[in-house]
């Protein structure tokens, strides 16, 4: 193939991750075991039992969560792809969205080069609540399902739209029921971006996984590190006349530098109120916003109880995306309100409060500048409170996890003196998978939620089913 001007153009493979993909084939799931030991990390019962899932709370992590807004990636000298730098005491660098095939075939003609630029900076113009959702969503599942820090998860489409709380459509009148391709499309989309965010970080605090037991993991400096946040290794649906795919499931892992924050003993893992995905992108994103910076500023807090120290109002304006209406400023009084009363009403929060600010005593001109610096107390919802303050009591880790789940089945099928059909008829699948589960093969979410469930119908969970 060439270019209209006769130039070959160079070889490259297909973006990994599209809304029209052919089949990909599946691939063997890892079994390497790391040296150190897996962390223990929130059952998944447990965690959504209580209307939460896992999330990152490192600084990287929450500075890729705040830059999935329109505005937040510009155009920087040195790169043709868009930016959103990262400054903060404990790391430094930057994001950018390029497309992973670029990884390794860096060299590309002029004119195509700039025909992906433009479309990076259409998708930075693009982003919004919908791709920080789905951050949470795939980081929710890794954390859920992986075994080593180079595991791969298998997640369903129609599992990361039940994640935001949209139900499917009831069938009747001879309609079908489920999800409209148009919502799974949607996800999809927000896969696909989600695929082209690359991280270069120019210096990282880390903790090693060298420390003892009663030793706090060891900081270290690492510099120069590149790393996707999520790589997209295999796709499954229906595919349609026109060679494109209605994409239903997809396999997945984590960047390299995702991995040091989500795996092992300088984990950097949070709570957060399922809310978060369930508020509209658009006409809820303060909320959205909102819920998950305190999310993280409660799991920075926990370690020294600071939960309830009072915030500025212009913090929670800046977090939550909003803007003071210099001309009618009780819009934005009354905006932040219904803001904390919808998280209030909602279990995100337990109460909220001025500390030292009231309207009726405001003067009626100019109070707008000293409302900016009124403090708030926000109190976590009990839940919360217990999570963090047990975990730091040391009766239990801070987050933790099951047992590697091909253990926990091998364990419990010997224990019921079960062959390996009969378990699988037990637990309603067919022999086929439930055998490949025990190996480790990647397991879906829906036959995963079957495997947990007969398991702790077993008993096999133990003390790791205590809520944390």
């Amino acid at each position: 193939m060439t270019t209209p001007k006769g130039r070959p153009l160079a070889p490259r493979p297909a973006p990994t991750l599209t809304p029209a993909q052919p089949l990909a084939p599946a691939l063997e799931h890892p079994t390497a075991p790391r040296p150190s030991a897996p962390p223990e990390l929130a059952p998944r019962i447990e965690v959504e039992r209580l209307g939460m899932i896992s999330t990152g709370s490192s600084a990287v992590y929450h500075e890729l969560q705040a830059s999935m807004r329109p505005g937040a990636f510009r155009a920087l000298d040195g790169t043709p792809w868009p930016v959103a730098p990262i400054d903060k005491p404990s790391v430094r660098g930057q994001i950018e969205l390029k497309p992973p095939f670029l990884d390794n075939f860096p060299a590309i003609p002029a004119e195509e080069l700039e025909a992906l630029t433009v479309g990076m900076h259409k998708q930075a113009s693009e982003l919004s609540g919908l791709e920080a959702d789905m951050l949470d969503a795939l980081t929710h599942e890794w954390i859920m399902q992986a075994q080593t820090p180079d595991s791969r998860a298998v997640v369903d489409i129609d599992a990361l739209l039940r994640l935001r709380g949209i139900q499917p459509k009831k069938s009747g009148s001879g309609r079908r029921g489920g999800y409209e391709p148009e919502q799974r499309r949607e996800v999809v989309n927000a896969l696909a971006r989600l695929q082209n965010i690359a991280l270069s970080i120019e210096t990282i605090d880390t903790y090693g996984e060298d420390a003892g037991a009663s030793q706090r993991p060891r900081k270290t400096i690492r510099r120069g590190i590149k790393s996707r946040a999520f790589v997209f290794t295999t796709f499954i649906g229906q595919n349609r006349l026109d060679g494109s795919m209605d994409v239903e499931r997809v396999t997945f892992t984590v960047g390299e530098l995702f991995a040091l924050y989500l795996w092992g003993s300088g984990r950097q893992t949070a709570l957060l109120s399922a809310k978060a995905l369930h508020y509209d992108p658009y006409r809820q994103a303060p909320e959205k916003a909102i819920t998950r910076y305190l999310s993280y500023l409660w799991r920075v807090r926990a370690t020294k109880g600071t939960y309830r120290k009072p915030l500025r109002v212009s913090t929670l304006l800046e977090h939550g995306g909003l803007t003071l209406n210099t001309r009618k400023p009780s819009l934005t009084l009354a905006r932040l309100a219904k803001v904390l009363d919808t998280l209030q009403s909602d279990g995100v929060i337990s109460t909220w409060r001025y500390d030292n600010w009231e309207l009726g005593t405001a003067p009626p001109r100019g109070w707008a500048i000293a409302w900016l610096d009124a403090l708030i107390s926000i109190e976590p919802p009990a839940d919360i409170l217990e999570h963090y303050t047990r975990a730091l009591r040391g009766g239990l880790p801070m987050h933790t996890n099951p047992r590697p789940l091909p253990e926990r089945l091998r364990e419990s099928r010997g224990r019921l003196g079960l062959s390996q059909a009969d378990a699988a008829a037990a637990v309603g699948l067919t022999q086929q998978t439930y055998s490949r589960a025990e190996r480790g093969a990647p397991v879906s979410t829906v036959n995963r939620a079957k495997l947990e469930a007969w398991l702790s119908t077993a008993g096999s969970l133990g003390t790791v089913d205590r809520i944390l």
